[in-house]
């Protein structure tokens, strides 16, 4: 996760300063934001204008309770109807955070998000890979009928959930994506992929926590992730720019 706001920030940052603009400049959306902690929160705290959307009123009445920040709000709404929720448009960042495997229709989802965008924008997204490590071991658990004992030894081994980013754990995943699928997807919905990075190698509902029970296991599976062919990391990262947007003074690569 600390890996996901890294790049995250290192885009937002690389993209204003193209756009010449202040961080309090930047309106970020961060859609399916659950109770901030991961994402909405940090980026608040770097000095961006946040707006954090997801469906689970239990995660949003945390996300309120802990919100210290000025510059962040909370706003609960669906997916299908995103724009009815946000009087203010026009947003310099979307955040699509492990959101995409879980909507029944990404195409129109992504389409949808085309009138929130500013002239100059971009979408960062992150998104498991269908057929990576992570995904495996998701289906065999579901298949075996361990995945619920695999959530509560993940909750032994952590520290309470205080890095928890949803209280919704009815939302799985419907959607695998393979990279050229997702690509494919991209360039559907009136989007190019401006930006692509490999996660870490192995994840899942057990094996994540107790890789993360060691900074060593951390750091070993973080470069091994970036030594691995993509097909073999568990999560995927993209910047998205839309076609026919307005380009900053410098072309993002």
């Amino acid at each position: 996760f600390r890996t996901k706001l890294k790049i995250f920030i290192e885009r937002i940052e690389r993209f204003r300063k193209q756009l010449g603009k202040e961080k309090r400049e930047i309106r970020i959306l961060d859609i399916g934001c659950g109770t901030g902690r991961q994402v909405t929160f940090p980026l608040g705290a770097e000095g961006y204008s946040v707006i954090g959307l997801d469906t689970d009123q239990a995660s949003l009445e945390v996300a309120q309770k802990e919100n210290v920040f000025n510059n962040v709000r909370f706003v609960c709404g669906d997916s299908q109807h995103i724009a009815r929720y946000l009087p203010q448009r026009h947003f310099s960042v979307i955040i699509l955070s492990d959101i995409l495997e879980h909507l029944s229709d990404p195409k129109k989802f992504l389409r949808d998000l085309l009138e929130l965008l500013a002239s100059q924008a971009i979408l960062l997204v992150s998104i498991p890979n269908g057929r990576g490590p992570f995904e495996i071991e998701n289906f065999i658990f579901r298949k075996t009928g361990v995945l619920p004992f695999a959530y509560w030894m993940r909750k032994k081994l952590g520290r309470g959930g205080s890095t928890l980013q949803s209280l919704n754990h009815e939302s799985g995943h419907v959607q695998f994506f393979s990279h050229r699928r997702f690509t494919e997807l991209v360039e559907r919905a009136g989007y190019r992929i401006s930006f692509f990075r490999k996660g870490s190698f192995l994840c899942g509902p057990l094996t994540g926590r107790i890789i993360g029970l060691s900074p060593l296991f951390v750091k070993w599976n973080l470069a091994i992730g970036k030594r691995l062919p993509f097909w073999m990391s568990s999560v995927w990262y993209f910047e998205l720019v839309h076609e026919l947007s307005s380009p900053p003074s410098h072309h993002i690569k």
